[in-house]
């Protein structure tokens, strides 16, 4: 069998490393804000299976048979608000005031897609909240490294800056960081069966 990643996340990259599968990565090109549900759980769903169709169609005939392609999204939800990847400065500054106040919703939507386009898809859903709010120095370190413009929510749970603030309620790190493994192993036997 032969993995695709449909995405340019190091973070869902280290995960599967980890886990001991290689695998090729592809960059799905789709317009992700026009991809829009008031839904988060369907949302995340939408966006990895518009994923999976836009690296389908960029592979067109040219795939091996025994090929799965792995798409993914994630969305953080927070005092009902869904927080995608932030605009800029200031909406990066006003999500993270909020996880000291409410928990941190993360929102994983996995499609596992095979030459035959048949799929098999799933969300994970875990909790976070910050044990005390971050100090202002620190949010400044953080949004200067620039990495949380490429995170939902704008968080980057594993920055060992935000790492001592953060209270895993039922999260891991496979899940935070949007490659929920339980999910991806389960969706693989579904799919084969």
């Amino acid at each position: 069998m032969k993995l695709i990643l449909g995405s340019s996340s190091i973070g869902r990259q280290e995960i599967l490393r980890r886990a001991g599968h290689s695998f090729e990565i592809i960059k799905p090109e789709i317009d992700e804000q026009a991809i829009r549900c008031d839904n988060p759980r369907e949302l995340v769903v939408k966006l990895a299976n518009a994923k999976a169709d836009a690296i389908l169609a960029k592979l067109g005939l040219n795939i091996d048979p025994d090929t799965i392609i792995i798409t993914s999204d994630q969305v953080v939800v927070c005092n009902g608000q869904v927080l995608e990847k932030p605009k800029d400065e200031h909406e990066a500054r006003y999500f993270i005031s909020l996880y000291h106040q409410y928990p941190a919703e993360i929102v994983n939507g996995l499609v596992l897609t095979n030459t035959k386009n048949q799929r098999a898809q799933g969300l994970d859903v875990s909790e976070t909240l910050l044990s005390e709010a971050i100090p202002t120095e620190l949010i400044n370190q953080i949004i200067a490294k620039g990495q949380i413009f490429n995170c939902a929510g704008a968080i980057q749970f594993e920055d060992p800056l935000i790492a001592p603030y953060i209270k895993f309620l039922n999260a891991s790190e496979d899940k935070l960081r949007g490659m929920p493994m339980e999910l991806l192993k389960k969706l693989l036997l579904e799919l084969q069966s």
